[in-house]
């Protein structure tokens, strides 16, 4: 699936077999539910590459901006519903550098910056702290893997 939306990029090129917008849609879709819904490391890789490459090629397609927006806010509503029993959250923090991966204008770094270091630094009630539904915990985690990504550093941000 991943190297079907690579060749996104080559839409403009005449000869070149490129998939279809609701084919691209649907490939971003399935890798975002895959990644709210990750419970164990398996694929986990490939499936955070290929939502990182949809959303990097989502620039490509008609829609991009308002499925970049609408897997922004997926993301966002993730943070504050699932439950983390072992303070990790699985597939959030990729699902949050692929969308800061492409570098776009909304949501744009400063903002996602802003609004995760709000979550983070809420104060956790006494009836939150079995770390079951801490946001916290995923905003934490999302701005650990912001650091971490070589491709977000390289970008200067």
């Amino acid at each position: 699936m991943r190297t079907m939306v690579l060749s996104f990029r080559n839409r403009s090129r005449e000869g070149f077999l490129i998939p279809t917008p609701e084919a691209f849609e649907s490939i971003g879709n399935l890798t975002f539910k895959e990644l709210v819904n990750l419970r164990h490391r398996g694929a986990f890789t490939t499936v955070a590459l290929t939502f990182a490459t949809c959303c990097q090629n989502s620039k490509h397609v008609e829609q991009g901006a308002a499925l970049l927006d609408a897997w922004y806010q997926g993301t966002m509503n993730a943070i504050f519903t699932q439950a983390s029993t072992t303070r990790r959250s699985a597939g959030i923090p990729s699902l949050m550098t692929g969308i800061l991966s492409t570098n776009a204008a909304h949501p744009s770094f400063e903002h996602v910056m802003e609004e995760l270091m709000s979550i983070a630094r809420r104060e956790a009630r006494v009836a939150e702290t079995d770390g079951s539904n801490l946001p916290q915990v995923h905003a934490y985690n999302c701005l650990k893997d912001i650091f971490k990504n070589s491709m977000l550093t390289s970008m200067g941000n």
